[in-house]
């Protein structure tokens, strides 16, 4: 670093420019206060004719040295001033730009009442000197610095600057207190450039900068959406966030969503910028204690994603096949489906696939944890840094704050310090997740017969139970939907049954109509011959004879088979009423379907095993037209 960096600096920033005060010295320079016209640096240039070089010195009235910036090896007891506020620096290839602008900031901050003096005699220490020093007091016969056109607000604002600590927060707050005492400053005096400055701070800026992004910032009030500079757009964000120029934090929100819509629609920015404005937008509204709907708007695509399929797949029950397959895809990285699955199994698939994630969470045991947590772990709280990207002042850093986003993260400040709780990626039990994905692909596509077959892996056996479970349960489905199912209509049977008698009426002679037939069994009797068995006909009217009174039954059974079939509806012991009655099962079985084939055109009774049971589909049915109540 040389005196050069230094004067530019002071010329840039504060429109301080070198003044030669003594023409016999003309190594000599001072840069003063453009206010007090106090000296702030006195410049020294010296040739040393030992070496044959230019020796570069400065005395800057900045204070005592901070512990740490005493341990320089540029920086020392000052050359030329007697006061213990000044520091001497020499200039060498070692000396750290930033820490000599650092003191020279410190020095116009002071602004120190106290006169100075200069010392122009004696040994420098630098070898001999080719002129002669003598001592020059400095008092009311020089002249006043030139005047600056300087605004007075801009002058003021820059006196704010405390160096304080030095920490980042000391600079925020700075920032804070300077863009509020600016907040409602305009200008008219454009500067046109590229500055280049991580955390850019009005301190950072020279006059012309500073007046330059001032004339930027009215324009974009008053709706003049120009492109800027990266600095001048990172200083109009911070003082959004910070509240620098607007009534509420919903004000702040709202003009932080419009620059994002005006100027980066507009073309101007780069993504990286408009990144951090839109993780600004949502740290912001989680600080400040937005309503949950208006933060989620501002989520970034990929952990929105993240957090929807960890919510589905936690309580997949409540979602759909297509919402678990999604989020299955999303957490797995790839998709999950056979891809060579047909379209119209795709359907089908995708159902499977979602059974096969909710059986296996709702029977997984491992050591008392659950699937999803033997996958994902548990919500652990790790260190939140809100808006520690930008500059911003929290002013309220002591207050206890709880702001749940969704059921898989929440935000916690306890003591001033953030945290954030959520399902963090680095604890996700990636084998075990996708040996389950993998085994269901795998038998799946034998299943569904579609895609390439894939290989099975050894570690993944303990998924085969899971996936098989849900195959066969669905084959079984399968089996029962192709067994043909006959449904009568007996409204439309009896519907048949009237328009058959009217035809039937329509075709009876007149001889025909007057013949009647017997109206009783009695009657019947008494017509017909005399049967040559009598006992005979006694035994059949035995078998035939009417139920139970409270029992009355239109079907065409015996009482053996009218019993069995009222015994099977109540649920009763058919094998003791068989083995009572000696009958054999499948004959009964034969005759009862024989006798109902008119009522129900299908088999009523099963006989398996010589086990006899009723048809689920002829149950309720059945049990009317038997006179019996079931608890169905």
């Amino acid at each position: 670093m040389e005196i050069k960096d230094l004067t530019a600096y002071a010329f840039e920033k504060y429109h301080i420019e070198e003044e030669h005060k003594w023409k016999e010295f003309p190594g000599f320079s001072v840069l003063c206060d453009p206010d007090s016209g106090k000296w702030a640096a006195l410049l020294i240039r010296q040739w040393d004719e030992t070496t044959g070089e230019e020796v570069q010195l400065c005395d800057i009235k900045c204070g005592r040295l901070k512990p740490w910036e005493e341990k320089a090896p540029y920086l020392g007891r000052p050359f030329r001033m007697k006061n213990a506020n000044w520091t001497g620096v020499r200039f060498t290839g070692q000396t750290e730009e930033d820490t000599v602008f650092g003191l020279f900031d410190r020095a116009l901050v002071r602004n120190s009442r106290e006169g100075a003096v200069i010392v122009l005699e004696g040994s420098t220490g630098l070898g001999k000197s080719s002129y002669t020093e003598t001592l020059l007091p400095f008092g009311k016969d020089t002249p006043p610095p030139k005047e600056k056109e300087v605004p007075a607000q801009i002058r003021q604002m820059k006196k704010l600057y405390e160096r304080g600590d030095g920490s980042f927060r000391q600079k925020c707050r700075n920032f804070y207190l300077q863009g509020m005492f600016m907040r409602d400053y305009e200008d008219d005096a454009p500067w046109k450039g590229e500055l280049l400055h991580y955390f850019p701070v009005y301190h950072d800026l020279g006059t012309d900068q500073l007046r330059g992004y001032f004339t930027w910032r009215t324009g974009i009030r008053k709706g003049r959406w120009e492109k800027s500079n990266t600095c001048y757009v990172y200083l109009y964000l911070y003082e959004l966030l910070n509240g620098i120029g607007t009534a509420s934090p919903q004000e702040s929100l709202e003009k932080l969503q419009e620059f994002k819509t005006r100027y980066f629609g507009a073309g101007y920015g780069d993504a990286a910028m408009e990144k951090n404005l839109t993780r600004w937008m949502l740290e912001y509204a989680v600080v400040m204690k937005f309503p949950k709907e208006t933060a989620e708007r501002f989520v970034d695509e990929e952990t929105r994603k993240k957090d929807e399929a960890l919510v589905i797949l936690q309580v997949p029950e409540a979602c759909t096949d297509g919402e678990v397959v999604a989020a299955l895809c999303c957490l797995y990285g790839k998709k999950t489906l056979s891809a060579g699955l047909a379209a119209e199994a795709e359907e089908r698939g995708t159902h499977l696939f979602a059974e096969i994630w909710r059986h296996t969470v709702k029977t997984y045991r491992h050591i008392g944890r659950d699937f999803f947590t033997e996958c994902f772990g548990r919500k652990k709280a790790f260190l939140w840094h809100p808006l520690g990207n930008a500059i911003f002042f929290e002013r309220q850093r002591a207050e206890r704050a709880e702001y749940v986003l969704n059921p898989v993260r929440r935000f916690i400040r306890r003591e001033g310090v953030w945290f954030v709780e959520s399902y963090q990626k680095l604890f996700f039990n990636r084998k075990l997740f996708a040996g389950l994905i993998h085994e269901a692909d795998r038998q799946l596509r034998l299943y569904l017969k579609t895609g390439h077959p894939l290989r099975q892996k050894k570690e993944e056996a303990w998924a085969v139970p899971f996936v098989q479970t849900v195959l066969e349960a669905d084959r079984k489905a399968v089996e029962e939907a192709a067994k043909p199912k006959i449904v009568i209509d007996f409204a439309g049977l009896d519907r048949i049954r009237k328009d058959a008698a009217v035809t039937r009426e329509s075709l009876l002679t007149e001889e025909e109509k007057e013949f009647s037939l017997p109206e009783t069994p009695a009657e019947s009797a008494e017509s017909l011959p005399e049967p040559e068995e009598p006992v005979l006909f006694e035994e059949i009217n035995k078998d035939t004879e009417e139920p139970a009174a409270g029992q009355t039954s239109e079907l065409p059974l015996n009482e053996t088979e009218l019993a069995l079939v009222r015994l099977l509806l109540q649920g009763g012991d058919a094998d003791a009423f068989l083995r009572e009655k000696g009958l054999m099962p499948t004959i009964l079985a034969d005759d009862i379907n024989e006798a109902l084939f008119d009522y129900f055109g299908d088999s009523v009774l099963e006989c398996e095993d010589e086990q006899l049971s009723i048809y689920e589909d002829y149950r309720r049915e059945l049990a009317e037209l038997a006179g019996v109540d079931t608890d169905e």
